[in-house]
């Protein structure tokens, strides 16, 4: 058999082994607010997001077959076996565990880890996810939002993509100020995945309520205080308004095989479709790799753009969303239709399992079918997955 034949007979068995792979249906997710600060440790702040996960969700922490977490600063120097180590915290005692560093997409990698644990690894349960205590690790977090191969911060990058794109100042500011808008019309329309945090205090515990988690925690959505018309330093269209805010945040989401959801009697919300990357070496481009994993993505699953009913833009920059738009032909209605990262800030390791959970939200309350999320990260990736109402 000459090379050629053997090429295509190796793709079409891939092609028929991936037709023929198991559903992994997301069946439950949980996160915590998005805070500016939270007195806690990286693990804590998990265990506390996943045993409320289990808890409200009347799930078994010990079948949990395979857990992923992602973070970009948070766990980067933590101790042995640290995803090991939040799994045994939150009784996920028998999972097979996995850390995952994918800068911003560190969230969405590692639900894309468990859901390709169903799909291709023998798992029926799996939980994926990520987290970051941004306030406790500032040099760090400075550090992380430093391209050293040019020695550039990512927002004079995306500014540098924004002029050469095209896309102006003025634009920026339209975008960020219907993200805020957006955001604080549905500031109290998380769903049921949002979970009140224990935070430890100077010698106080503070249980927050639903109501004190929006107004203590999820409060950057105030356009008034944040708007600056100066562009940051270096740039020429980019501000503060106009970036993603650092905080603290964790969000799991769990996957099920069929044969999980029958025996357990368990209601999936949706499918956890298919997921694509993009790369590229000029560093400035990470804003508009979303649009290129996401091309990837409906080629692969053949779905026409058109079909698309929500699309969660990780809004790291304004431009992300501005040039995915523009891309993609999707109108700013389907487009973050409840804010982002700009208003609501943008935990690197949470934001991308955040979205995630806002997606299949969506999808369920407004009986809609189809959603993509799409995540920018440096250096020059981006990642994006598509989801489907059960």
């Amino acid at each position: 058999m000459d090379a050629f034949l053997v090429l295509c007979y190796t793709e079409s068995r891939l092609n028929f082994k991936m037709a023929k792979h198991k559903e992994a249906y997301i069946v439950a997710m949980m996160r915590s607010p998005v805070a500016r600060e939270m007195n806690l440790s990286p693990q804590e702040l998990a265990r506390q997001v996943l045993q409320r996960l289990f808890l409200i969700n009347h799930l078994n922490p010990k079948l949990t077959d395979f857990f992923a977490v992602g973070s970009a600063i948070s766990l980067l120097n933590s101790r042995q076996a640290k995803a090991k180590e939040i799994a045994l915290l939150s009784g996920m005692e028998n999972a097979d565990c996995e850390f995952v560093e994918k800068a911003c997409s560190s969230g969405l990698v590692a639900g894309y880890r468990a859901a390709q644990s169903i799909w291709h690894e023998g798992a029926d349960f799996a939980i994926g996810g990520g987290l970051e205590i941004m306030s406790a690790v500032r040099e760090e977090t400075a550090e992380a939002l430093t391209d050293h191969l040019c020695e550039k911060k990512m927002y004079q990058l995306a500014d540098e993509a924004a002029v050469a794109l095209g896309i102006s100042k003025e634009e920026h500011d339209k975008y960020s100020a219907e993200s805020y808008r957006r955001a604080l019309e549905n500031l109290y329309n998380t769903g049921p995945y949002l979970t009140a945090i224990l935070v430890s205090g100077e010698n106080l515990q503070f249980a927050y309520t639903y109501d004190e988690i929006v107004k203590a925690h999820e409060s950057f959505a105030d356009f008034e205080k944040v708007s600056r018309k100066k562009p940051l330093d270096g740039c020429n269209v980019i501000t503060y308004a106009s970036s993603s805010k650092p905080g603290d945040g964790a969000a799991f989401i769990a996957f099920a095989s069929p044969r999980f959801v029958k025996t357990n009697k368990l209601r999936p919300l949706a499918r956890f479709v298919a997921f694509a990357r993009d790369s590229g070496s000029d560093p400035k481009s990470f804003v508009t790799r979303p649009v290129g994993a996401a091309r990837k993505l409906l080629e692969k699953t053949r779905t026409p753009w058109d079909k698309i009913d929500v699309a969660f833009v990780n809004e790291a920059f304004a431009t992300t969303p501005l040039y995915w738009m523009r891309g993609t032909g999707m109108p700013h209605e389907k487009v973050n239709p409840r804010g982002g990262a700009i208003a609501l800030g943008h935990p690197l390791g949470m934001s991308g399992a955040r979205i995630i959970g806002e997606a299949v939200h969506i999808l369920n309350q407004e009986n809609k079918n189809i959603a993509l999320v799409a995540v920018c990260n440096a250096r020059d990736e981006g990642t994006a997955a598509e989801i489907h109402r059960v």
